[in-house]
């Protein structure tokens, strides 16, 4: 690469970024030629170790990677940057001379987004280093506005706290202070349990916008299941007692302690069984059942745990199945009866995939539907 067009790169800071990863200056000249009437602001690393090295300092906006050079290759390259939560969602094409559909197979398993075929077709490099350039521009809109969304959903929940902690501190007051009959302060402890409930979801909004960014680490800690579920049935016992709904937990004995995100568990478990007693028909039955699972990764034995919800609510139609998770309420489930409670599904399938388990949900006979929570258990 010769230092005049090194200068215009340089002047080219608002230009995307293409970072070449190529152990032959010819294939770096080649591609040179290419990108370069295109107004790119081009950069070159001889090495995955070197290009890895200098991902902070380069940003590339996408990635033109050889799948085979000396030491690291292509596959281990892709595989580390994909790994790289900030440079996940940089595209990645592999320049390879290689056909074969294993080679294929693995670079997209490693995460690689595309591939151009040696000697490299002009008018091909650029279609695709355009495409995936289109890509990586739609990412970072959704990005900023989800950004966007979270800083205004932290406005509003400060802004709303205030008034919150004031209707808390009121009932407290009442509560000290005034000679009230039974029924009223059993009230005033309503208005009371209902503001702190308000108050969680609050979090839980900010959390959900977060995870919708990616941004949400997990505070694993040794956490019981088991112990957790039971506390959450005493809980709800009165909710589910006053709409006639009888609520039945059973677990394996032996369920293990394991580390989870205790916070985040505990709000999903909640949202699962109060979503359930809402939906439940006067005299229903909610059961939750909690047992053990072993699973097979990669030839290990894996253990886990399998929680299911069931309630004896309004059938959901079959074409809702598939998208019931994608909304904080789906619309059309949301009016069969009661709104579902808090932050809803979306949230709890957000909790379980950032614990890599899995959520879904299956009509159950005669009628109300299943959901099913299966998570690997780390110890």
């Amino acid at each position: 690469m010769n230092s005049q067009t090194q200068l215009a790169t340089q002047r080219m800071s608002k230009a995307p970024r293409v970072l070449v990863i190529d152990d032959d200056p010819r294939i770096q000249d080649t591609i040179e030629a290419q990108l370069y009437p295109e107004g790119y602001e081009l950069l070159f690393k001889s090495s995955g170790v070197e290009a890895i090295r200098d991902l902070d300092k380069l940003k590339p906006d996408v990635i033109l990677l050889d799948l085979m050079m000396p030491g690291m290759n292509g596959f281990d390259v892709c595989n580390h940057i994909k790994h790289r939560e900030e440079f996940s969602h940089v595209p990645i094409i592999m320049v390879t001379a290689l056909d074969d559909v294993d080679y294929l197979v693995t670079g997209l398993d490693t995460g690689a987004d595309e591939f151009i075929s040696k000697p490299v077709n002009g008018a091909e490099l650029r279609a695709r280093v355009r495409s995936m350039l289109r890509i990586k521009h739609q990412y970072d809109e959704l990005d900023q506005a989800l950004h966007l969304r979270e800083i205004i959903s932290r406005m509003i929940v400060h802004d709303m706290r205030n008034p919150l902690s004031s209707i808390l501190l009121y009932a407290q007051v009442i509560q000290r202070k005034q000679k009230l009959p039974a029924e009223q302060m059993t009230q005033v402890m309503q208005i009371q349990s209902e503001a702190i409930r308000l108050g969680k979801l609050f979090d839980d909004m900010l959390v959900l916008s977060r995870m919708q960014r990616g941004q949400i680490l997990l505070q694993r800690q040794m956490t019981d299941l088991a112990g957790i579920l039971y506390e959450l049935k005493e809980k709800y016992e009165e909710i589910a007692r006053e709409n006639s709904v009888k609520l039945i937990v059973a677990t394996d004995p032996d369920i293990p302690t394991a580390l989870f995100d205790t916070v985040l568990i505990e709000r999903m478990l909640e949202t699962l069984i109060a979503n359930a007693i809402n939906f439940s028909p006067h005299h229903g039955q909610v059961y939750i059942v909690l047992t053990n699972t072993v699973g097979e990764e990669n030839g290990v034995r894996r253990a886990g745990v399998r929680l299911q919800v069931t309630d004896q609510g309004p059938d959901v139609p079959q074409d809702l199945f598939e998208n019931i998770f994608e909304k904080l309420e789906h619309a059309t489930y949301k009016a069969l009866t009661r709104p579902a409670t808090e932050l809803g599904l979306a949230f709890c399938k957000m909790v379980v995939e950032a614990h890599t388990g899995k959520i879904y949900v299956e009509p159950h006979t005669p009628t109300g539907v299943v959901f099913t929570v299966e998570l690997p258990c780390t110890e």
